[in-house]
């Protein structure tokens, strides 16, 4: 049987003239082989997005090769499109 591990990361940083920053990040992985893995980075400005269900959801269906068609939706839409350019 197949095991799917799913991590969640995350990180904090405080600036004296911005105030707490915080960042979600995620490591999927699927029998021991790594599919998706986005480190997370706090800071004043901009880096990388918080990662959410839809990323995991992404990297699944991505790698078990399956088709998703979303419906009255944009999420998983727009990262599609930022993972596949």
């Amino acid at each position: 049987m197949s095991k799917i591990v799913i991590e969640w990361t995350s990180d904090t940083y405080d600036c004296e003239d911005c105030g707490t920053s915080f960042n979600i990040g995620l490591t999927v992985t699927c029998d021991d082989v790594v599919i998706h893995n986005v480190e997370p980075c706090a800071h004043c400005y901009s880096g990388p997005r918080e990662q959410t269900w839809t990323d995991v959801v992404y990297a699944l269906t991505k790698h078990l090769g399956i088709e998703v068609e979303e419906i009255n939706g944009s999420e998983f839409a727009q990262i599609k499109a930022e993972y596949e350019g």
